[in-house]
């Protein structure tokens, strides 16, 4: 009989072969991982010290464009969005915040706690927006008027700040009536040219993406499609009544339609705006951002009117031959009177039958309207109207400029070249000026929509109390009665001048000293080596140094969060809100 055959033993060792062979594969991946963990966090760190940087917004100084920590509002009548910085605990049980579109009252959610004063209550506020950072766009390019930037706060190095260049180097800035004006210097400081020049936010030469700058600026006085859905039952006596802003010449022509906006049955007619709408508030330019302040901290807004304004509507005409004329107010002439009064001269952008577009101002004797001959082109054809499809017509009159849009398209401009000496010279406008806001029609029946009216920033001069006394910024002209007060600035070698678009809010350029600037930055960014100063006022005040200067900011990637519910957690991303930062 067969023996069952008995497999030989493995040979010595080889059971303990395959386990060290498992140890070393073991060890080998452990290494591995940890190598790829050291190489994912020096291109993590390497990207965000080189490349992109994110940060977050503390503080309101650039609102609208961005927000920092704020209490989101949707207008219980006429649902119009709009956000508020949350400001300090008051005394009471309750906050309210006026809508800037039909200035109803509402009521926000708020925290009560009881203090030996009685009950104080604060608005719980959301987190300001999450944004990203370029931090290489300036090793190829100099810093852009107009570009917002993160850096280093001259006065605390530690501290990061956000606000938007309007001051380049080798200039000297003025302040003026909200604008911007410079001149050019030469390497030594002396000035090249004896005229200061108005600074356009919307020339090409001084950013590409001047279009898109001067739209993000743009905040609203009025836009026709936020009408209160119960004005009549919801009016708060003494506090809150209900008017449309645009009033017709002839009521019977005009139908109001709502949101719909505003039907024209007859042949001809116009609308005007009611500017008492701004008065109710006491001031012109309004910062809805700003209203559960006390008082604002870094300057008061004027309480006079502004010319820088854009008005758009949407035409939808029934047939053919329609019209239309968008009229402003503008100071055109180069002349005052005996008075330093600069006279307003109503100004129009015009689209005729024929489908010709043009820029026009009125003879204040005849009341004819003549084309502003050193506007591009004169008439430019943008085809005719057609019945039943719409089109939009824009008049934007800002930065001393003229410009007239159709269909999202700039098709004329015409500047508004004045010498330096009238702008010192005027005084600012007052509520006598008109500055009227009006839509003249002819070929109806035409429906209009969308009609919008907004205005400019406004960067402000004096600081707090806005009485005289009060101190003129860096760089600022304060205009009192025949007085001018104030000093403009220089900027020297790799030297800019920043500002907030929430002026009155916002710690910036303007406002600080000199003795305020760190000695380490005012040694290492502001003396040259033989010991000189790069700047000649006040030690360095108001100046950000090149080399301080962190990145331009470009995109909102996490906007603030939306609760879920009326009282939930706030877990819900905003994506409708992300978007890129002019």
């Amino acid at each position: 009989m067969a023996q069952p055959q008995i497999a030989p033993n493995p040979p010595h060792g080889h059971c303990s072969a395959s386990r060290n062979d498992s140890k070393e594969d073991f060890y080998e991946s452990i290494r591995d991982t940890l190598i790829s963990l050291a190489l994912a966090f020096i291109l993590a760190f390497t990207f965000r010290a080189y490349v992109v940087e994110a940060f977050v917004i503390p503080t309101g100084s650039m609102a609208p464009t961005l927000l920092g920590q704020h209490a989101r509002v949707s207008c219980d009548q006429c649902g119009y969005t709009f956000a508020v910085e949350p400001g300090k605990p008051v005394e009471g049980r309750s906050r309210e915040a006026t809508c800037p579109m039909c200035h109803y009252p509402n009521s926000l959610p708020v925290r009560v706690g009881q203090t030996p004063r009685g009950p104080m209550s604060v608005v719980d506020p959301a987190a300001g927006d999450r944004i990203l950072v370029q931090k290489f766009v300036y090793w190829f390019s100099d810093p852009r008027r107009w570009d917002v930037v993160v850096f280093k706060n001259p006065r605390r190095p530690h501290q990061n700040y956000i606000k938007r260049i309007v001051g380049r180097p080798h200039e000297q800035l003025w302040l003026v009536e909200g604008r911007v004006y410079t001149r050019p210097l030469d390497r030594d400081g002396d000035p090249l040219e004896r005229d200061y020049r108005i600074a356009r936010k919307t020339d090409p030469d001084e950013n590409p993406q001047w279009e898109q700058v001067q739209r993000a600026l743009w905040q609203p006085i009025y836009h026709s499609e936020y009408v209160p859905l119960n004005p009549e039952e919801a009016q708060v006596p003494g506090r809150w009544t209900w008017s449309l802003p645009w009033q017709a010449d002839d009521d019977e022509a005009w139908q109001f339609r709502g949101a719909a906006g505003y039907q024209l049955d007859s042949e001809r007619g116009r609308l005007r705006f009611d500017w008492d709408h701004a008065r109710e508030r006491g001031d012109w330019v309004w910062y809805p951002y700003n209203q559960l302040h006390a008082k604002t901290q870094f300057g008061s807004p004027p309480r006079n009117p502004m010319e820088d304004l854009r008005l758009a509507a949407t035409f939808r005409p029934d047939g053919e031959g329609l019209a239309v004329r968008l009229g402003l107010g503008a100071r055109l002439d180069d002349e005052l009177d005996d008075a330093s009064r600069q006279e307003v001269v109503p100004v129009a952008a015009r689209v005729d039958a024929e489908g010709r577009a043009s820029l026009q101002r009125r003879d204040e004797q005849s009341g004819e309207w003549h084309t502003l001959d050193g506007s591009e082109g004169h008439h430019v054809d943008v085809g005719t109207w057609r019945p039943g499809r719409s089109r939009r017509v824009e008049l934007w009159s800002v930065d001393q400029e003229l410009l007239l849009w159709v269909d999202g398209r700039c098709v004329n401009r015409y500047p508004i070249d004045l010498s330096w000496q009238t702008v010192r010279d005027r005084r600012p406008l007052t509520w006598e000026d008109p500055i009227d806001a009006e839509i003249e029609v002819e070929g109806g029946p035409v429906t209009l929509f969308g009609v919008h009216l907004d205005r400019d920033v406004y960067y402000t001069s004096v600081r707090q109390p806005p009485e005289t006394t009060g101190r003129v910024g860096t760089g600022a002209m304060a205009k009192d009665g025949a007085e001018r007060r104030g000093e403009p600035v220089k900027l020297g070698r790799d030297l800019y001048f920043t500002l907030g678009d929430n002026s009155p809010l916002s710690d910036d350029s303007r406002f600080w000293t000199g003795d305020q600037t760190d000695p380490w930055v005012r040694h290492e960014y502001l003396t040259d080596p033989d010991g000189s100063m790069l700047v000649e006022q006040n030690e360095g005040a108001g100046v950000v140094p090149r080399r301080m200067i962190m990145g331009r900011a470009f995109f909102v990637y996490f906007p603030a969060t939306l609760p879920a519910g009326e009282d939930g957690w706030r877990i819900f991303p905003n994506f409708g809100d992300m978007r890129f930062i002019r």
